[in-house]
């Protein structure tokens, strides 16, 4: 009789689920977008050479893997909306904090602990999800309010980088100025988390398992850190690939310790689902594409083929638009997944995105030489990469038990953000080894063949995993309710 009566509660406006969530978004993307084109300017700021500054972005993906699940799980205990104001303070706190920062240490240290904002999606859907608790047809109203939040995340990020070219211009000898804009938007964003996001019913009473986090954190610490490092060459790499078989070897007495914990951190039981496992399993495998790839999509533009062989020869204003071509589609497929999951069903709409990506890099391979076969794969591609960022913590939310959406979908980041570790580590691998290639034909007045097999080594892997990615989704039930 209950279940009748759920069924048959009204649908919500869209609007008053996603609400001021779409601003909170927005600051997270800006606070992705906004600081990559200032990096030089930073770099001057703190005396640092460019190859340090890659130190930021390394960390910053460490935070991702190492403290979004534990985040996350706050989230089911205390609350969506008491966590993501606690951690909206820390940012305001370390945003400021990069404003006065003495020098390079203090200034990553703030950079650090602001990377707690990678949380912010996952706390998000979990909210959105909670919101909807009993509301007809809840599974399709999350996707599509996750599919806006998204869409706003992806503003935040044109939005920040367009800033960030403007006033980075503008106030280049002033970088108190310029760093002093993100900082702003944090403040505003934390008012408007604490009088505009609504609360909702907190149904997990379980306490924090101390010992499960600390643990699982030091793995995908090392995990994540030996990936990262390999790229800022720090250590050797012996070094690192010990500490990474480390990481991983550690996580099975993990999974061992949690299931004797009666309120563990981690449900095993339900990761071992069959409807949760595929989705982590084709986060950390999108990742790739999602997150690795960039990176060299922007080098391989800026190439000079003329010297190379290969390339598109961009200048650093040209290659703004190819990215703003990748985010835009990135954003458009977002708003996409709601009506395409009405089309063809939940299931089917998590492998499209995959067949998406896998045919823009796929074609990459063969049809690179010109900026129009160059900015049509990768539309295609992040039409797909948009579906997915939607998409995945959307069906993690509705695929959890209650009380364990904010731990799974909190999960989903840290997978696509290790996988995004390990293929940043293995293209940057392959691309050096293209280079060597490069220089070593250059002397022999050879074929550059071997640096252009570095990037097909690229688009072929971001085709490959998202192939991978498909099959893990066919797992899921045909007729899940995710």
């Amino acid at each position: 009789m209950s279940t009748k009566i759920i069924a048959e509660k009204s649908q919500p406006k869209l609007i008053s689920i996603v609400g001021t969530l779409i601003f909170v978004e927005l600051v997270s993307g800006i606070l992705q977008g906004y600081y990559v084109p200032v990096y030089k300017e930073i770099s001057v700021f703190l005396h640092i050479s460019d190859a340090t500054i890659n130190i930021l972005p390394a960390g910053l993906m460490l935070i991702g893997a190492t403290f979004v699940p534990l985040i996350a799980k706050l989230g089911d205990i205390f609350g969506f909306k008491q966590i993501l104001a606690a951690t909206s303070a820390i940012t305001v706190i370390t945003s400021w904090g990069l404003v006065i920062s003495p020098n390079f240490i203090v200034f990553l240290i703030f950079w650090m602990i602001q990377g707690v904002y990678m949380s912010w999606l996952p706390l998000v859907v979990a909210l959105i999800n909670g919101r909807l608790r009993g509301v007809a047809q809840a599974s399709n109203l999350t996707r599509k309010s996750s599919g806006v939040v998204v869409a706003s995340l992806q503003g935040g990020a044109i939005l920040g980088a367009a800033m960030s070219g403007q006033v980075g211009s503008a106030m280049a000898d002033k970088i108190y100025i310029i760093l002093m804009v993100p900082a702003i938007f944090c403040t505003v964003n934390l008012l408007v988390i604490l009088f505009g996001v609504k609360k909702v019913e907190i149904i997990n009473t379980s306490k924090i398992d101390i010992i499960g986090a600390v643990w699982l954190s030091i793995s995908l610490a090392l995990i994540c850190f030996g990936f990262a490092a390999m790229n800022l060459q720090i250590l050797p790499i012996s070094v690192l690939i010990i500490m990474i078989i480390i990481g991983v070897v550690i996580l099975v007495p993990f999974a061992l310790f949690e299931k004797t914990q009666n309120q563990p951190l981690i449900n095993i039981n339900v990761l071992a689902d069959k409807t949760v496992w595929p989705i982590i399993v084709a986060a950390c495998l999108t990742g790739t594409a999602i997150l690795g790839a960039q990176a060299p999509l922007s080098t391989f533009a800026r190439t000079n083929p003329s010297q190379t062989g290969y390339g598109l020869g961009l200048s650093a204003s040209q290659i703004s638009y190819v990215i703003l071509a990748f985010v835009l589609s990135m954003l458009i497929g977002a708003l996409l997944l709601s009506t395409i999951s009405k089309i063809v069903g939940p299931r089917i709409a998590l492998i499209l995105p995959c067949i998406l990506i896998t045919l823009g890099y796929g074609i990459m391979i063969f049809m690179h030489t010109l900026l129009i076969e160059v900015l049509i794969n990768i539309i295609v591609a992040g039409l797909g990469a948009g579906m997915l960022i939607a998409g995945i913590p959307a069906f993690a939310a509705n695929a959890a038990p209650a009380g364990q959406a904010g731990i799974i979908t909190g999960l989903t980041n840290t997978s696509r953000s290790i996988g995004g570790s390990i293929a940043s580590a293995t293209f940057a691998l392959a691309l050096a080894q293209g280079t060597a290639a490069v220089s070593a034909s250059q002397i022999s007045s050879q074929s550059s063949s071997g640096s252009l097999e570095g990037y097909i080594f690229v688009w072929t892997a971001c085709a490959i995993t998202a192939v991978l990615a498909g099959i893990a989704f066919w797992f899921l039930p045909k007729h899940s309710n995710t």
